[in-house]
């Protein structure tokens, strides 16, 4: 029988890949669902998060800044496409592209706001595992009406 020859830091990588890319599925579901206790959990201490509409620095307020921003919306839904993943030790970078689609109501879901771009990431391993330490979003595209007026 053939022996097999596990490289335990490629298979280190790849669960380390795999947290982060459940990382950004919760932070993605929990903006959706409107959790954003959750959603600030998904951020070290020291976040920097960079948007064309708006930026915030630390986890102080960040609940709150993210509840503000998208509480125009009753419906939200955000995909992620593309993810890249760069690990190195315990930091790690990243790129995704992404689609938010948002409405105001649920009484007329036709009408909506959509965007799309990218996200660039920048992730740190600590005690609570892998978190979100740098976003910065490009917003390259946009239809429909955003009657916030928050996409600029």
């Amino acid at each position: 029988m053939p022996q097999t020859f596990i490289d335990i830091h490629r298979l280190q990588n790849l669960l380390d890949k795999d947290e982060i890319r459940e990382l950004l599925f919760r932070y993605a579901e929990y903006v959706d669902r409107k959790q954003f206790a959750d959603w600030a959990a998904c951020f070290t201490e020291d976040v920097r998060i960079t948007m064309p509409f708006a930026s915030h620095e630390g986890q102080e307020g960040l609940e709150e800044w993210g509840r503000n921003g998208l509480s125009h919306y009753e419906v939200t839904e955000h995909l992620y496409g593309n993810i890249q993943i760069v690990v190195n030790g315990d930091h790690a970078t990243g790129r995704s592209n992404f689609w938010a689609a948002c409405t105001n109501s649920r009484a007329d879901l036709t009408r909506h706001f959509d965007e799309g771009g990218s996200y660039t990431w920048e992730f740190e391993r600590g005690a609570q595992g892998w978190r979100i330490s740098r976003l910065d979003l490009d917003v390259t595209w946009t239809t429909g009406d955003d009657e916030t007026g928050l996409s600029g």
